[in-house]
């Protein structure tokens, strides 16, 4: 496929990579997409991860809002607390969908033969900063 202009190349097929899914055309034969489903873990996994995304945003314009209308520091924090609980949500969930066809595991576990790279570490940093970052947000949230 050449990246520039979209067209399809007779030898090499169409590549289409998204979010969710990774589709494949190989010499004008069927597009096949893999997972053909997202599976349910994974779904749910980026529900929370798009409304995470949504309450830091909130969160960001609340803080700017706070300039001029005090109070708002509050409902900021609570929103950014709701937002990192999001988060964490969506790293424990994540692991249970190993199980599918493409990946070969079992939930919380990749099979044997995988090699996982810098990858994991930023997950496990990424889980790790939540967990801190909760216990954080829980001191700011808590009246006192």
């Amino acid at each position: 496929m050449d990246l520039c202009s979209g067209t399809q190349s007779p030898v090499f097929g169409a590549l289409m990579m998204g979010l969710v899914r990774q589709c494949q055309t190989i010499h004008g034969r069927e597009k096949i997409c893999m997972p053909p489903q997202l599976p349910p873990e994974w779904a749910s996994t980026l529900f929370f991860i798009i409304m995470g995304i949504i309450s830091l945003s909130i969160t960001c314009a609340l803080l700017v809002l706070s300039r001029w209308h005090q109070e708002t520091t509050k409902y900021a924090r609570w929103i950014a607390f709701t937002g990192m609980v999001f988060f964490c949500m969506a790293a424990l969930i994540f692991p249970t969908g190993f199980y599918i066809n493409e990946v070969g595991g079992q939930p919380y576990k990749l099979p044997n033969n995988t090699v996982v790279g810098s990858s994991y570490v930023l997950f496990v940093l990424a889980i790790f900063f939540t967990i801190v970052g909760l216990l954080f947000a829980g001191k700011v949230c808590l009246p006192g």
